[in-house]
């Protein structure tokens, strides 16, 4: 996953909400191949329940469903 990507998460219990991502935290920050843990989303329509941080724009990765690439 990389800044530019589409993602979508919920689906089961929650609405299905999309987004683009635009930020992205790593794991271990000073590791270079650190893996993703939370990702910061500029959501189209409502952020989901589940969201966190300032506006509800960040959410983890492990509550991602799909990606769509950015090329």
């Amino acid at each position: 996953m990389k800044i530019g990507d589409m993602i979508e998460v919920g689906g089961d219990n929650h609405p299905v909400a999309r987004g683009v991502i635009i930020g992205t935290e790593k794991l271990y920050p000073r590791h270079p191949e650190s893996p993703l843990r939370n990702v910061e989303v500029d959501w189209v329509g409502e952020a989901p329940c589940f969201a966190f941080g300032v506006g509800r724009r960040t959410v983890c990765v492990f509550a991602i469903k799909k990606v769509f690439r950015a090329k």
